[in-house]
């Protein structure tokens, strides 16, 4: 059974409608594709639809924007033409945005799209399933937009958002880290897996359907470990090695300082509004020196060495000796965000390791080609698993 790698990216601005278009998502996704056009891997881009919906309202009167919505289209289609894949992402604080004095101005209180009421989910699933499918079958006609993401990861409760994804023939969502809590939005701790897809139905994407309705959730990797987030922040050559018994290199030092100055220069940590609901006490003290964290498969902020240990954790894990006979592929979610990424070096280090250490063993491939071949280990069709 090989291991298949999936890269999905969350394409879009920061979470405050801020970033240059230009600077935080074409420049370094064309960066991607020179790593990817080099080793045969494709991307799968979780386009963020409803801010491109809001570029095309508001460029009428506009001509930046019009830029931004014009190239924005034109590099969804390059992106399918090269062979890459895009999925729907969608963050539902765009929802009535204005864009004053040059500055976006969204409704940070309406992050989470599970708040939103039925018919508005509905609406915005379907809007942005429909403009898609819509433009990119014009250069590629048998394309269809069948996979989800939710802003934030805010997907829980899920019902409304599973029946409007199910009556728009979207099948799959890849919203699930297992073992990720932020707490007030979403609790993650009790996933079925952190690898081994499953359908799922009802309120809540973590468990199983034993009927097998409702849709496929492919979790993004993750490993539960015991860590401590002041080591991370403060030492991380010392985390990593005590924690992944992995190498923080000068290069890999070098590449995430000068990332996260970049990032605190165009997205400054007073803007950030994405934060745990969490207080701030002596239980909240104890956790971050030490505490069970779930560890992304994220390539941006894993070093490579460290990107590869986990890797190596499912080749040894219960879970993929009790699938060999069972699948010959076996669909592994990467995650990351092309606006924290100022260039594609780390994760064309990442790819290279792992060439080198895993060979064969690994492939690469889209979330749509992950999809369909899975449905049929899932018995996906409404059928008892």
């Amino acid at each position: 059974m090989k291991l298949s790698i999936v890269f999905t990216n969350d394409w879009e601005l920061f979470g405050d409608g801020s970033g240059n278009y230009f600077q935080i998502q074409k420049k370094p996704l064309y960066d991607f594709f020179e790593v990817c056009e080099n080793n045969d891997i494709k991307l799968t881009l979780m386009a963020e639809v409803l801010q491109q919906l809001y570029h095309h309202k508001f460029s009428v009167s506009n001509p930046d924007l019009e830029k931004v919505a014009e190239d924005w289209d034109r590099t969804i289609q390059d992106t399918i033409q090269k062979g890459h894949d895009v999925q729907l992402h969608l963050h539902p604080q765009w929802l009535g945005a204005e864009y004053k004095n040059a500055e976006w101005k969204v409704n940070i209180g309406i992050s989470r799209i599970a708040d939103l009421d039925k018919e508005t989910i509905h609406q915005i699933i379907t809007n942005g399933k429909e403009y898609l499918e819509e433009l990119i079958r014009k250069v590629k006609h048998d394309y269809s937009c069948i996979a989800f993401r939710a802003g934030g990861y805010y997907i829980e409760p899920a019902e409304y958002i599973i029946d409007s994804m199910v009556t728009n023939g979207i099948i799959c969502d890849v919203s699930v880290t297992k073992g990720l809590v932020n707490k007030g939005l979403y609790d993650f701790s009790n996933a079925f897996s952190n690898i081994i897809p499953w359908i799922t139905s009802g309120k809540t994407v973590t468990t199983k359907d034993l009927n097998g309705k409702g849709i496929i959730e492919i979790p993004i990797f993750s490993e539960i470990i015991t860590d401590s987030k002041i080591v991370w922040k403060f030492l991380p050559e010392l985390y990593y090695r005590l924690f992944l018994n992995a190498s923080y290199s000068k290069d890999d030092k070098s590449w995430f300082e000068n990332r996260n100055k970049i990032k605190d220069e165009l997205y400054p940590k007073h803007r950030r509004f994405y934060k745990t609901n969490e207080k701030k006490n002596i239980n909240w003290l104890l956790n971050i020196i030490a505490g069970k964290n779930a560890i992304q498969l994220d390539y941006d902020y894993l070093p490579p060495e460290a990107f590869t240990k986990l890797i190596a954790r499912i080749f040894k894990s219960k879970e993929y000796n009790k699938l060999q006979k069972q699948i010959d592929s076996l669909p592994v979610i990467a995650t990351g965000h092309m606006k924290d990424s100022p260039d594609a070096r780390n994760f064309e280090r990442i790819v290279d390791r792992i060439k080198k250490e895993f060979g064969d063993q690994i492939e690469f491939i889209t979330l749509t080609q992950a999809i369909n071949n899975i449905k049929d280990f899932l018995n996906y069709n409404g059928n008892k698993i």
